[in-house]
């Protein structure tokens, strides 16, 4: 059942990648994430000035207050697909 599955996956990727180079996946998907991260730390920074990367732990980024949590996990969640994809 799973065979079945990866070899469909396979085939729609590969066609994908006759489109798109791969390695262009992986700079969106850097750049995305980049910028929701430090999309979540500015909206969470304008609520609580004492937080700093160095001084907290980057996971309350996604638990923040003012959106914060929503930019954060948005843009892992869309990171994932196309880090999957690269």
């Amino acid at each position: 059942m799973f065979g079945s599955i990866y070899v469909k996956y396979n085939k729609i990727l590969n066609r994908l990648y006759e489109k798109i180079p791969g390695i262009y996946f992986g700079y969106l998907g850097l750049g995305i994430l980049g910028i929701s991260v430090f999309l979540a730390l500015y909206l969470y920074y304008i609520s609580d000035q004492s937080y700093s990367i160095f001084t907290h732990w980057i996971s309350n980024l996604g638990i923040g207050p003012n959106g914060s949590s929503l930019v954060f996990n948005n843009g892992f969640v869309a990171v994932c697909g196309l880090f999957f994809s690269f």
